[in-house]
C-alpha cells in the first residue's frame, strides 16, 4: 500500500452546479482543499490541492450537504511513495447521500513481448 503524499484535482462540473466547498474525505477524516482554485457552478471548473503524508484506507470526493452535483470529469495527479500518476474519471452525480471514490493504486507498468 503505498503512501500518498499530495494530490492535485481538478473537477469540471456538469450542467448542475453547488455551492457548497468541495470536500474529500480521507480515511474518515473530512477537510477541504489548499490553493483552491475556480468554482463549482455550471460548466466550470475547481482545482485545488492537499498534502496528507499517510496511507490510503479510503478516499473519496464527498456530495453537497443540499441538492445534488453532476460532474463532468474529475482529475488527479497523485504524488505516492512508488511514484507519481494521474487518473481520470468520467461523469458522476453527487448529493448528501454518495460520494466518489477517488483511490485506485498506480497501475503496474505493462510491456508488450
Amino acid at each position: 500500500m503505498p503512501r500518498l503524499n499530495k494530490f492535485k484535482m481538478t473537477v469540471t462540473t456538469g450542467e448542475v452546479g453547488h455551492s457548497e466547498p468541495v470536500r474529500c474525505k480521507f480515511n474518515t477524516h473530512l477537510f477541504g482543499l489548499n490553493d483552491a482554485e475556480g468554482s463549482t457552478g455550471a460548466g466550470e471548473n475547481f482545482s485545488g490541492t492537499f498534502e496528507p503524508r499517510s496511507f490510503v484506507h479510503g478516499f473519496s470526493l464527498v456530495g453537497p450537504e443540499e441538492g445534488t452535483w453532476e460532474i463532468a470529469k474529475v482529475s488527479i495527479d497523485y504524488e505516492t511513495d512508488e511514484g507519481d500518476y494521474t487518473l481520470n474519471f468520467g461523469p458522476a452525480k453527487l448529493d448528501e447521500t454518495n460520494e466518489l471514490n477517488l483511490w485506485y493504486a498506480r497501475p503496474r507498468e505493462a510491456w508488450d513481448v
